[in-house]
């Protein structure tokens, strides 16, 4: 069969177009393979991991996991350029879903004050005055009653024995310890420093510094005089330090791991 110039017409055309798609094709996949291969060269991100931090910091996050809630007692002492030094005995309550209480008692007997999170409000009563403040939790933070840039997760974290530790970070090895202490440095994907743990020679964390973008510490935190209490490793004593120079003190007694606490606990009513 001879094929007619319309024929012949339509199957170069046919080819050509094919051609061109195969051409279109090619160029797209050397366009994402070429992007693929140079967001790979200009990732600062490591690729191998630092097998011995990754497990200091697995046994880290690991420590007190039977730990869901408690109670105990203790002296909280706050202090700040701007503020005057106040000392006060505390019961505390809490729980790691965002639930904590703690009662502030005056020197000289009855309480001064509670402040309270329940997870969806934080709450502040001041005896004296008889204020009532209530706000949304928002992302928890205390820095407004602390004036130190930590949450009320961060705060559940370090009363249970642990240390809060972003799971984005990559841990490396750093050269901080002293012989008796390792350090690990944590650090985001752009290679800066964001938090440093360090760890005593039983791998208990001892202290927590965390950075900003500019290197520069923001806060603190040291955690000493552990004490084992029914199977859990604790510090008695959490000592928080703003780079701004506001200090939270605590020094716990009767600590009751996993005891028992009420919902309402945490959502304190209006004074009558």
């Amino acid at each position: 069969m001879t094929c007619t110039p319309t024929d012949q017409h339509r199957r170069l055309m046919s080819t050509r177009s094919k051609s061109i798609q195969l051409k279109q094709t090619m160029a797209v996949l050397f366009t994402v393979l070429w992007a693929l291969t140079a967001c790979s060269r200009l990732s600062p991100y490591p690729v191998e991991r630092d097998l011995a931090a990754d497990r200091i910091v697995s046994g880290l996050k690991q420590i007190n996991a039977g730990l869901e809630q408690f109670k105990c007692v203790g002296k909280m002492t706050l202090s700040g350029k701007d503020r005057s030094l106040q000392s006060f005995r505390a019961a505390m309550a809490g729980k790691l879903a965002n639930q904590l209480r703690i009662d502030m008692f005056a020197p000289v007997g009855g309480s001064n004050g509670t402040f309270a999170s329940d997870g969806r409000h934080l709450f502040l009563v001041i005896h004296a005055s008889r204020e009532y403040l209530k706000k949304r939790f928002g992302n928890g933070s205390l820095h407004r009653f602390l004036k130190i840039d930590v949450t009320v997760a961060d705060l559940l974290t370090l009363l249970v024995g642990r240390i809060p530790i972003d799971d984005a970070l990559l841990p490396r090895m750093g050269g901080g310890g002293d012989g008796r202490s390792f350090c690990v440095d944590l650090k985001d994907r752009g290679g800066k420093l964001r938090q440093r743990v360090f760890v005593d020679a039983f791998l208990i964390p001892v202290r927590s510094e965390w950075f900003d973008g500019q290197q520069k510490m923001t806060h603190a935190i040291s955690l000493g005089e552990h004490k084992t209490i029914d199977g859990f490793r604790l510090p008695m004593r959490i000592d928080l330090i703003a780079a701004s120079g506001g200090r939270l003190n605590m020094a716990l007694e009767r600590y009751e791991p996993n005891a028992g606490v009420s919902a309402d606990l945490f959502a304190p009513a209006p004074l009558q």
